[in-house]
């Protein structure tokens, strides 16, 4: 796992908080924080051009900014969006978790962060 990464994605605190755990509580961290950019990438999935690259200029996330311009500007689905995650993250093993996981929620759009 890319805990650098995984980091960029994270606040302080919880970073702070994550460094004397174990690393299964990292892998759950990552496949969280990769389940929910997954959930964003899949609300703007076939919509415009101008709504993706709006995503694109306004996101906070250094993983959506990577990972976004790299996707097909036609279509993309859950298993595309969980390899380019687990790939991102190097979550090894976890992409049959994610694709799973975000083929339930296709065009739902994720809450917002507390």
């Amino acid at each position: 796992m890319n805990r650098d990464a995984l980091g960029q994605e994270l606040p302080p605190q919880v970073l702070a908080w994550l460094a004397e755990a174990h690393p299964d509580t990292w892998d759950a961290v990552a496949r969280d924080v990769a389940l929910r950019l997954g959930r964003i990438l899949l609300s703007v999935e076939g919509r415009s051009r101008a709504d993706r690259a709006a995503l694109l200029v306004t996101t906070t996330s250094p993983a959506l900014a990577t990972i976004l311009p790299g996707l097909p500007w036609r279509s993309w689905g859950a298993y595309t969006v969980a390899e380019a995650l687990a790939s991102y993250f190097a979550l090894h093993g976890a992409e049959r978790d994610l694709r799973r996981r975000l083929a339930g929620h296709v065009g739902q759009t994720p809450r917002p962060a507390a």
